[in-house]
């Protein structure tokens, strides 16, 4: 009689197991490490000669932490999770909806999303700075 394998069906399995180990993850636990993640990323920004650009205006590192932190204060209710914070708050300004842009000395200008996406991404994968 032959047989068949279903790697499928071990990788299914093994999601499962990961996903029902994170159910049992307390709430304050999951939202500390949240918070922690978006506390890294908001850290990072005026970092190895990055800057916040909002509305056409280039902002010093205390002035941008600052926004981005206020902006997050009064959003809370909106943010379960970084990846939350990245999209809704600091992407883009509320007032214009101009996405905000990251400039770092030598590299290509790019999306405020994008850049802080990669950074959370580092951070998680453990080689963030």
């Amino acid at each position: 009689m032959a047989r068949y394998r279903l790697p499928g069906i071990a990788m299914f399995a093994g999601s499962l197991v990961a996903v029902a180990c994170l159910a049992l993850v307390p709430a304050d636990v999951q939202a500390a490490s949240a918070e922690e993640e978006i506390r890294y990323v908001i850290g990072s920004i005026g970092r190895n000669g990055c800057d916040l650009v909002r509305n056409d205006r280039r902002y010093s590192r205390r002035e941008a932490r600052g926004h981005i932190r206020s902006k997050w204060r009064l959003n809370e209710q909106l943010v379960a999770s970084a990846e939350d914070f990245i999209e809704k708050i600091a992407a883009r300004s509320a007032t214009s909806g101009q996405p905000y842009l990251i400039r770092c000395r030598g590299q290509q200008e790019s999306t405020a999303q994008d850049w802080f996406s990669q950074l959370l991404a580092d951070y998680r994968a453990g080689t963030g700075s």
